[in-house]
């Protein structure tokens, strides 16, 4: 449309179209996956291995075997290899999906690594997104290779993915990413390296074999009595709400494979409610005895009153946990990192360990810290914080800043600190998992 303006001038208007951006492109520009990754693009590499090395860990321990990590890194590429049972061909090819977010943690309260809840993706993601191109994602388990190529379809907003099968080798599971543009993922002030980010595993999980190209971190431990990922989680852990989520998201299921599931099936998940009759007192007692999970329905939502009178039935026939089965750390092993990987003179060490006996909100806080050696002495300050046993990309916690200033501890100070929480549920502040509220 033309308007015609004074002294003859014509401008033209704009008639805007309204346009819509696809949600899958949340993974595929680098403003987006930041968002995703919870850290800019510098990160990026430290970031996909640890979310590869939490998800390993994690597969070892429901597993039931000694985990033993391996890490091989050049500028080209990044592989995080386990021992574990393996990926099931479907969460290969669920994780394909980027209409949806695929997790077997989200909707628990539990004590578990990571929670990412989108780890994949963003792995298939990040090395197309570098390249502005094409990216390339190799994973081997059970014996068969998924070769990814990952492009973009601009036109559809949409990733272009093609999948090649072949068999691999080995009884181990490997995940390779190829990085065709690293010079963007050069080291910034601030980032870890990959040593430093084996090294945080390896001082937050005692029980764990580490590799970074052939430097072997050692475990100290042959049997960790942690929480497992696959423990029974407590109804103590639950407020109503978060019960209810737990019962929708059974519901989302339920509507999509078509199995119902009854409530008193719901209640023999949880730890303590495992015998038959404790299962049938249980519903019995909340007016649900011989009911199904879609009884809980009403009017097309969950009504919460009746959960709250089942969570509170579930209380009392259980007892809450105690805080130190959630796993700790301990002194031994942390000096044995310290003095090993950071330099720190032995017998500086102090340690200090708290535990919270909320039932709703049990914790186990340790905190320990050393001086280096007099060789060392012209170093800064090494700070290593970590939750559920994944170290943190940077200081989770806004209490940790403020318990170090009081402590009068400077990041100039020749000294090693290590602050670890582990406790069942965490408030994070975004997507990457990084900042949490206590």
């Amino acid at each position: 449309m033309e308007k015609i303006l004074g002294w003859g001038v014509v401008m033209t208007e704009l008639t805007r179209t309204v346009f819509e951006t696809s949600r899958l492109l949340e993974f595929f520009t680098k403003s987006e996956l930041s968002m995703q990754m919870g850290q800019s693009e510098p990160w990026w590499k430290i970031v996909t291995i640890k979310e590869l090395i939490d998800n390993a860990l994690d597969a070892c321990e429901n597993a039931g075997v000694a985990p033993k990590i391996g890490v091989e890194v050049d500028p080209t590429y990044t592989t995080v290899t386990d021992n574990a049972g393996g990926i099931p061909d479907a969460v290969i090819r669920s994780s394909l999906d980027y209409m949806v977010r695929a997790s077997d943690k989200s909707n628990y309260v539990s004590p578990t690594r990571g929670q990412l809840g989108n780890a994949l993706k963003c792995i298939y993601a990040a090395p197309y997104v570098l390249s502005g191109e094409i990216g390339r994602v190799r994973i081997e388990t059970r014996g068969v290779s998924y070769d990814l190529t990952i492009a973009l379809d601009r036109i559809a907003q949409a990733p272009a993915m093609t999948l090649d099968e072949g068999t691999a080798q080995g009884n181990c599971t490997k995940v390779r990413i190829e990085w065709p543009n690293s010079a963007s993922l050069i080291s910034a002030y601030g980032v870890l390296t990959e040593r430093e980010i084996v090294q945080a595993f390896a001082m937050l999980n005692p029980h764990a074999e580490f590799t970074l190209n052939g430097e072997v971190w050692k475990p100290t431990l042959n049997e960790w009595g942690k929480w497992k990922p696959n423990n029974p989680t407590s109804p103590y852990w639950y407020t109503p709400e978060l019960l209810r989520n737990l019962i929708a998201a059974y519901l989302t299921v339920e509507r999509k494979n078509g199995q119902p599931r009854t409530v008193r099936e719901l209640v023999a998940e949880f730890r303590g409610l495992s015998r038959t009759a404790t299962q049938k007192k249980v519903t019995e007692d909340a007016g649900l005895h011989g009911a199904m999970l879609s009884d809980l329905v009403k009017d097309g939502d969950i009504a919460l009153p009746p959960v709250e009178r089942l969570l509170s039935v579930m209380k009392e026939q259980s007892k809450p946990i105690n805080p130190k089965l959630l796993g700790i750390i301990g002194k031994e092993h942390i000096t044995v990192r310290m003095v090993a990987d950071h330099g720190v003179e032995e017998g500086s060490v102090k340690y200090f360990r708290k535990v919270g006996d909320d039932p709703l909100e049990p914790y186990v806080l340790e905190i320990a810290f050393g001086l280096y050696r007099k060789e060392f002495e012209e170093r800064y300050q090494t700070l290593i914080t970590g939750l559920n046993w994944s170290p943190t990309m940077r200081i989770p916690i806004h209490e940790i800043s403020l318990a170090l200033q009081e402590m009068r501890v400077d990041s100039i100070d020749p000294v090693c600190v290590v602050v670890h929480i582990a406790k069942p549920h965490f408030e994070f502040t975004e997507r990457g998992k990084g900042h949490a509220n206590v």
